[in-house]
């Protein structure tokens, strides 16, 4: 479970690194970045902070279960 989390995590923020680099492109070469880019942007950043959201409450609930074994 947590490997889906961090792979989710990831791959969605190089893909928002990715998106960003093009915006910076689009706005040096045409002066305006296209609606589409942007929105895309936020949703692949939203869904990164899904998966580390994801991850740290999968560590945490594991780390509960270790406290209470011992």
């Amino acid at each position: 479970m947590i490997s889906i989390f961090s792979a989710i995590a990831l791959s969605s923020l190089a893909t928002f690194v990715l998106l960003c680099f093009f915006a910076i492109y689009q706005f040096s070469v045409k002066g305006d970045v296209s609606f589409y880019v942007m929105l895309f942007a936020l949703i692949f950043l939203f869904v990164s902070f899904y998966g580390a959201v994801g991850f740290t409450y999968t560590k945490l609930k594991e780390a509960g279960n270790i406290i209470k074994i011992i």
